[in-house]
């Protein structure tokens, strides 16, 4: 992993059970999206956990994104990095994307297959973060 940009990540310490936390809710989000049978709701609880998951591998790196434009970007780049997946930037900011479209243009329409294919990516994202996380001996 190489060094974060020093105006957009800042070292931070975190607990064990703070980061255990961030995942914790990174699961719940999944979980929801996982259950959901409305693409919209599929969709908006994948990013979420895609982002949640992005703060937690951070969290466990002793880092946090720094709130401002752009911190969702930051922390999905930042999420790629750490995980050494270039495929987590090109789907992350794909999705970043498809939602600023739907909050802030005329909205997007997410059809059921597409929330179903961010909502597996973020699955595998979930187990390679969770298997970062697992103690080496």
């Amino acid at each position: 992993m190489t060094a974060f940009d020093p105006d957009s990540v800042e070292k931070l310490e975190f607990t064990e059970e703070q980061v255990a936390g961030y995942l914790e809710s990174a699961k719940k989000f999944l979980c929801i999206a996982d259950e959901s049978k409305t693409p919209e709701v599929k969709f908006q609880f994948s990013y979420d956990a895609l982002l949640k998951l992005g703060i937690t591998a951070l969290a466990h790196k002793g880092y946090r994104v720094k709130i401002r434009l752009g911190h969702h970007m930051k922390t999905i780049s930042a999420l790629a990095e750490i995980l050494n997946d270039k495929n987590i930037a090109i789907m992350g900011n794909s999705m970043r994307s498809k939602r600023n479209l739907d909050l802030y243009d005329q909205g997007w329409i997410v059809t059921e297959k597409e929330a179903d294919e961010y909502c597996s990516f973020t699955k595998q994202v979930s187990k390679k973060v969770k298997a970062l996380m697992k103690p080496t001996a």
